[in-house]
């Protein structure tokens, strides 16, 4: 789960692979799906109630209403540009390369 009360617009996220399936957030006919395991354009960061939630430049006009959907911590990986890092000999490779 990734804190996006962190984010500012403009930034670009990968979203989860795969729904939490006790979380029920996401769109239950499954308008969402497309967009898992890609990357994001942060629109906005809004909070609700206690929690924080990001709304995204690509899914805009997805709903019915014309707005697009709204993204909690825990359908976000973290921002695209994090990479998972991997030490071998002492040299820092990039888990992406190997």
């Amino acid at each position: 789960m990734y804190d996006i009360s962190t984010l500012k617009p403009g930034d670009v996220v990968r979203i989860v692979d795969e729904w939490i399936e006790e979380n029920g957030r996401q769109n239950n006919q499954g308008l969402m799906d497309k967009y898992l395991g890609g990357e994001m354009t942060v629109q906005t960061i809004e909070k609700y109630g206690s929690e924080y939630y990001a709304t995204m430049v690509e899914d805009k006009g997805d709903r019915s209403d014309g707005n697009g959907w709204s993204w909690f911590n825990e359908m976000i990986a973290g921002l695209s540009a994090d990479e998972d890092f991997e030490v071998c000999d002492d040299i820092l490779f990039s888990s992406i390369m190997s």
